[in-house]
């Protein structure tokens, strides 16, 4: 049975000097006539009362990235891979499990309700017999739907183990380290050394498993992070799909990067075709639940969601099946550094169980690049995402409620924290 691996980086929280995709929420607005206004580049990107913050413009290059630009090269990329919606994290984490995100548009937590009670990709797999399973570094995301999913959630010390046995189930969903402490998803403004080494080491596991030869690895982001891009997002087939900006749930945020490895992945290969996270999951319906390759199949189609995964593109389209190559680059040999100290100087958080910060942070001043707009030292560095969701949801005793596990995974530091 193929397996198929995906992973999310979690737009989140915590300080850090760096903006990767994930987090920032955006909406539209409408131009109104009114007074000419003359600004700066500068003024207009990122002056105090913008709504921005100084990285709305900025990018990271190969070198920053070295895990992504190696397996961008050999695998495939997709350049129309879009959020969902154009808001914020939870939503677009909604689409990603369920085509759909209940009529919220912004971050609602469902601690009433005792977790959401729509259908998801993983009630589909489950009652149709694939073998799924959700892997958690200290808090699982699944947990937005409540204990009915509680029994298919392990700490991801067993998804290193399944792949070392060769016995990973059909399909994994893999959640990083959200937490401040120990962060490393990727979400502004978290350190890139943390999330490179995370992904490193969950795609070495995969690679060197039994699981690789028929498998397949998709990584992506719930949403931008509130970069820039130059790319108009589109509308899509809803449910509630609107002529009103506001309300319009059809209408896909910006891009975000998204990698698909496996030896039926073509190297270097750019697919144009238009994707938004429900594509990943017309994938799975593909090859699981008896969808079309292509299309929305007739009016009865029983393996759909919603209109939004119906009539979605199938990720897996690319997939040349007939000339695979299980050959991957050296994982080893990439140059990837620890986790540094944040902009300001201040010694990034000791994960728990250590007292000592971390061995490369020392209070030493920023190093800004000349033309660089960097942190300013001693400013305030806010936190969002996932983690302050999650930490939500705990505080209130949901999940002691829900009887869903709390226990990070004796795993969940060692990203963003060296040995010694």
């Amino acid at each position: 049975m193929r397996r198929v691996v995906r992973w999310s980086t979690r737009s989140t929280s915590t300080p850090s000097r760096w903006r990767t995709p994930g987090g920032a929420a955006a909406s539209t607005t409408r131009a109104t006539a009114g007074p000419p206004v003359t600004r700066s580049a500068t003024a207009g990107s990122s002056a105090p009362n913008s709504g921005n913050d100084r990285y709305a413009l900025g990018y990271h290059e190969a070198d920053d990235l070295p895990f992504h630009s190696r397996m961008a090269r050999r695998f495939t990329t997709f350049d129309h891979y879009h959020a969902s919606m154009l808001t914020s994290t939870q939503t677009n984490r909604r689409y990603l499990h369920s085509a759909q995100s209940g009529g919220y548009n912004y971050n609602y937590i469902p601690i009433a309700e005792l977790g959401f009670q729509f259908d998801t990709i993983w009630d589909r797999l489950w009652r149709a017999g694939v073998p799924v399973r959700s892997y958690f570094s200290d808090l699982p995301s699944l947990a937005f739907w409540g204990p009915r999913l509680g029994p298919l959630l392990s700490p991801i010390d067993q998804y290193f183990e399944s792949c070392h046995a060769g016995n990973l189930p059909a399909v994994s969903f893999l959640d990083p380290p959200y937490a401040g402490p120990w962060q490393a998803d990727d979400h502004p403004h978290a350190d890139p050394g943390a999330g490179q080494r995370f992904l490193r080491d969950v795609f070495q596991a995969f690679a060197e498993s039994p699981c690789w030869e028929n498998g397949l690895f998709l990584l992506t982001y719930d949403e931008w992070g509130g970069f820039f891009d130059h790319v108009a997002p589109p509308v899509l087939p809803d449910d509630r799909a609107t002529n009103d900006d506001a309300t319009n749930y059809g209408q896909a945020g910006f891009r975000v990067p998204t990698i698909m490895a496996s030896p039926y992945a073509m190297p270097g290969f750019v697919d144009h075709r238009t994707y938004d996270h429900t594509s990943i999951m017309r994938f799975l319906q593909w090859r699981f639940l008896g969808a079309p390759a292509e299309g929305p199949g007739d009016d009865g189609s029983p393996w759909a969601l919603k209109v939004r995964d119906r009539f979605a593109n199938n990720i897996g389209n690319s997939l040349a099946f007939e000339q695979p190559d299980p050959t991957i680059f050296d994982i080893g040999d990439l140059p990837l550094r620890w986790p540094t100290a944040w902009c300001d100087g201040t010694a990034q958080l000791p994960a728990p169980g250590r007292p000592e910060a971390h061995p490369t942070a020392t209070n030493v001043a920023p190093t800004i690049l000349p033309g660089v707009v960097g942190p300013v030292p001693g400013e305030e560095q806010t936190e969002g995402g996932p983690g302050v969701d999650f930490a939500d949801l705990l505080e209130s005793g949901y999940y002691e409620r829900a009887g869903l596990p709390t226990e990070p995974s004796s795993m969940a530091r060692i990203w963003a924290t060296p040995s010694s």
